[in-house]
């Protein structure tokens, strides 16, 4: 019995640190961004697949690898070397992070050489050393836990909270920021490829800025200081529910326990609502009476997928791309289809979302963080739909225009679209140097266009209450000034497109430059 035990803890040891090994050093980023039932769940698939990798090698230990069968012996044994070899590329990955490509090829010298030394070895003394193996395998038990711990962080740290909802006649104000959006290639300069009526439409009868600083260069800074209100330099994921806020008076502090535009509405008996890429039910859970991000269990298996391509990457794709000092593109096609699959589904997903929190008319302020245009392209202009290629952000932008439309015409069916406030805006500019390591590249025209820019801007349209005319408003600020506005608007101070005018006009001076930690 004691012989079958520390089998079985040997493999269980092999197998999660080869199912685990790729994203080690992603896991506290990774559980950040998950809500608590799609955590759970995943956990629970995690341990439920090392658990059965566990027993098939138990089983090949145990059953196979002495067999009188030359063929299933032989299988067996192949089985065992690459695992081996799979297990040392995880360890490595664990020890040491992104290696240069002489050093990788070291340490994969050494790994062949000990797996030839084993298959000598195995060929005059298997049992010993098989003792041996199973020996050290047991000694990692306490690291391969481990491993477990730190994918599990967050299992039983959260609880859902029901928030009061109050009765108010407060005007419905819906902010909704398009990730990636840029101001030049939208109204300033097209590629010709692109049409964005119904954006030049609402355009007609909406005021629009156009020199709107973007708030930070990334969404990880960009969406807590639009929450916070305040200027954030840098962040850093910590942990589950832990985004570290760094400040520019060398304060930090983690974005949850900030005071922020959520809190700050439900002390004025403000209804709220969230829905898009972002923990918002993790996050703001204590003031949102409605909170949805796409990573929940429902878009759970739609993401396993991926992860496993991830796991084909890691284990063959990155190695060979050391070893043979350029770019392998093994399995791009799978790549560009799992995560054209991925990003569709967390499209529709934040859309379904979206227009549920918008059309509820108990909720006076609807924060909604779409995904597109954002990398990957994910829309055909050709085929007029989603499509399970890589496109273009161009067409993105496309696809941005068309869900416009759709937004509009589900507020319409609900009476809301004219009453209401509707804030259209984004993070940050185009980053042509994040696309270039992406599988939507830019194309030469977006390239040049990019080129052609001379100030980080994001769009800003902004439809007051049954608003007639267009307001241009060319006078520069910083975006981050919408998490005051959106409070103004609640506190009777910003009711109509005079006033709003009147409002920028009179912001701080220090809302009227660009942030000095954006690079051009």
């Amino acid at each position: 019995m004691k012989k079958k035990i520390k089998d079985f803890i040997a493999c269980f040891s092999l197998s999660s640190i080869i199912v685990l090994g790729p994203s080690f050093t992603q896991f506290a980023n990774f559980n950040f961004f998950l809500n608590f039932e799609y955590l759970r769940l995943n956990i629970v698939l995690t341990i439920l697949i090392i658990l059965s990798v566990s027993y098939f090698f138990y089983l090949l230990k145990t059953k196979t690898l002495f067999s009188k069968n030359k063929f299933i012996k032989y299988s067996t044994y192949a089985v065992f070397l690459i695992s081996f070899a799979f297990f040392l590329r995880a360890i490595l990955k664990v020890v040491v992070n992104n290696m240069k490509p002489f050093i990788f090829i070291f340490f994969t010298i050494t790994a062949l050489v000990l797996i030839v030394f084993s298959i000598v070895f195995f060929i005059k003394k298997p049992k010993m050393l098989l003792n041996f193996i199973t020996t050290f395998l047991i000694i990692l038990f306490p690291f391969s836990s481990f491993l477990i711990y730190k994918a599990s962080v967050g299992f039983f740290s959260y609880k859902q909270e029901k928030v009061q909802v109050f009765k108010n006649n407060k005007p419905k104000v819906i902010w909704i920021i398009f990730d990636e959006w840029d101001q030049f290639l939208s109204f300033e300069k097209r590629p010709n490829n692109v049409d964005l009526k119904e954006f030049d439409k609402l355009k007609q009868k909406a005021f629009s800025a156009s020199r709107a600083f973007q708030p930070g260069s990334n969404t990880i800074v960009s969406i807590p200081a639009y929450t916070t209100g305040k200027k954030i330099i840098s962040s850093q994921v910590l942990g589950f529910n832990n985004l570290l806020l760094n400040f520019p008076d060398g304060k930090a502090s983690f974005w949850h326990k900030e005071s922020n535009i959520f809190s700050k509405l439900h002390s004025m008996e403000i209804n709220s609502a969230a829905a898009g890429l972002y923990p918002y039910e993790k996050l703001f859970n204590k003031y949102c009476t409605e909170k949805y991000s796409y990573f929940n269990k429902k878009n759970l298996f739609s993401y396993m997928p991926f992860v496993f391509y991830q796991m084909i990457d890691f284990y063959f794709t990155a190695p060979l791309t050391k070893l043979t000092f350029q770019k392998v593109k093994l399995f791009k096609s799978l790549k560009s289809f799992f995560e054209s699959s991925f990003c569709s589904n967390q499209y529709f997903g934040i859309k379904e979302n979206a227009f549920k929190i918008m059309k509820n008319r108990d909720i006076n302020f609807c924060f909604i963080h779409f995904s597109i245009p954002h990398p990957p392209g994910i829309y055909s202009k050709k085929d007029k739909k989603i499509t399970k290629k890589i496109s273009s952000y161009s067409e993105n932008l496309i696809l941005m225009d068309k869900t416009l439309r759709e937004i509009k015409l589900e507020l319409q069916k609900s009476n809301i679209w004219d009453e209401s406030i509707l804030i259209f805006t984004s993070d940050h500019w185009l980053r042509k140097e994040f696309w270039d390591n992406t599988l939507s590249k830019l194309n030469k025209e977006e390239m040049d266009l990019c080129s052609q820019r001379k100030e980080a801007l994001v769009p800003l349209i902004i439809k007051m209450p049954h608003q007639k005319e267009a307001i241009s408003y060319d006078k520069p600020f910083n975006a981050i000034s919408l998490h005051n506005l959106v409070l103004d608007i609640y506190n009777d101070k910003v009711s109509n497109e005079k006033d709003l005018v009147s409002w920028f006009d009179n912001l701080d001076d220090s809302l009227k430059k660009s942030y000095e930690n954006i690079t051009y």
